[in-house]
C-alpha cells in the first residue's frame, strides 16, 4: 500500500474515532497544514491534528517538512487559546495512537509531551 493511501486510512480511522467519543470532525483532503480539524462541543475546545503513521518504534521529524509542520503546531499551542494542535501516530504493529503537543520551548527547541487525555482513556 502507498504512503498517500496508508495515510488517508488513518486520518479516516482517527475522524471515526474521535467522532465517536462526540467530537464534531472535519477532513482536509488537500492536507494544506492539517489533516482534521475536530471541535468538542461541549467546552467548545478546538483540535488541529497532523497524523503520522509508523510501522514499529516511534515517530520522529526526519526531513525538513517534518520540522515545519512540528514548528507550526507549536507556534499555534503558544499563541491561541482554546485551540490545540496535535500530533497523532498510529503504530501499525501493536494497533495503537499516540498523540503528542507540540510545544516550543524558550530555547527555541520543540518538545513533543505525550498525552493519552484528548483522546480520553489511556489505554486508546
Amino acid at each position: 500500500m502507498n504512503t498517500k493511501a496508508k495515510g488517508a486510512r488513518a486520518e479516516r480511522a482517527l475522524k471515526k474515532k474521535l467522532e465517536e467519543m462526540g467530537y464534531i470532525v472535519v477532513r482536509s483532503t488537500a492536507s494544506l497544514v492539517f489533516d482534521l480539524v475536530a471541535v468538542n462541543p461541549c467546552d467548545g475546545n478546538v483540535f488541529f491534528v497532523e497524523v503520522k503513521t509508523i510501522r514499529e518504534g516511534y515517530w520522529r521529524a526526519r526531513n525538513r517538512r517534518d520540522k515545519s509542520q512540528l514548528a507550526t503546531l507549536a507556534r499555534l499551542n503558544n499563541q491561541v487559546s482554546n485551540m490545540y494542535a496535535m500530533l497523532a501516530v498510529y503504530c501499525q504493529q501493536i494497533k495503537r495512537w499516540y498523540i503528542y503537543i507540540p510545544v516550543e520551548r524558550t530555547t527555541g527547541k520543540i518538545e513533543l509531551i505525550r498525552t493519552a487525555r484528548l483522546l480520553g482513556d489511556a489505554n486508546d
